[in-house]
């Protein structure tokens, strides 16, 4: 499928995730996330963009900012480049430290929004994840696969509407730390089934 263009009009608030290459971590102490922020601090207001909140995880960047005059895909770029090139002369590694390109949405409304800033800094774990959180990452699959949330509550079979709700389960039991049943209850599955999902590897090139 196709990719879409980014929607990164100026004054525009935007939910950016990039990951590890590998699902590896991009974080190994105290110094590279010193360092990862000391460059966003840097490049933000450089750039002319607003930082509204950020989360810092062992393998993954959540991101919400308002993009400037400057594309999105500058901002990552020089982030990601200075970051990765500092983070292997510190740890003796070679090669790309993240995974693809980075991934971003448009933020709906001041909802969205506020309900993006409560989950970027909730503590991640699975009893101080708030509600809000799943809806997001929803919206974000919703986004990415194109497809409504009522097909991935629905019974629908559709190899498309299946690859997004497992992705969909894999994700929030990865970034939002929920258990299999409770990523049931949400979708209105049986435990089991989601217990399949979370089982399955990825399909090659899947990204989660």
């Amino acid at each position: 499928m196709a990719r879409r263009p980014r929607e990164d009009a100026p004054g525009a608030a935007h939910h950016v995730m990039v990951r590890g290459i590998d699902r590896l971590p991009i974080f190994l102490d105290d110094a590279d996330r010193e360092d990862f922020l000391r460059r966003l601090s840097r490049l933000i207001p450089q750039l002319g963009f607003l930082c509204f909140a950020w989360a810092l995880m062992p393998n993954h960047v959540h991101l919400v900012i308002r993009s400037g005059q400057v594309r999105i895909s500058q901002l990552m770029a020089r982030l990601g480049t200075g970051y990765a090139r500092r983070f292997n002369e510190r740890h003796g590694r070679v090669g790309h430290l993240f995974q693809n390109r980075f991934r971003s949405r448009c933020v709906v409304d001041d909802a969205d929004l506020v309900g993006l800033v409560v989950y970027e800094t909730t503590p991640s774990t699975p009893a101080l994840v708030p509600p809000i959180g799943f809806d997001t990452l929803m919206r974000d699959i919703c986004d990415r696969f194109l497809v409504t949330g009522e097909e991935l509550r629905s019974r629908c079979r559709s190899p498309h509407v299946a690859a997004a709700r497992s992705a969909l389960a894999r994700q929030a039991a990865a970034d939002l730390g929920l258990a299999g049943a409770e990523i049931a209850r949400r979708l209105g599955m049986t435990r089991a089934a989601i217990s399949v999902m979370l089982a399955r590897k990825p399909a090659e090139g899947a990204a989660i």
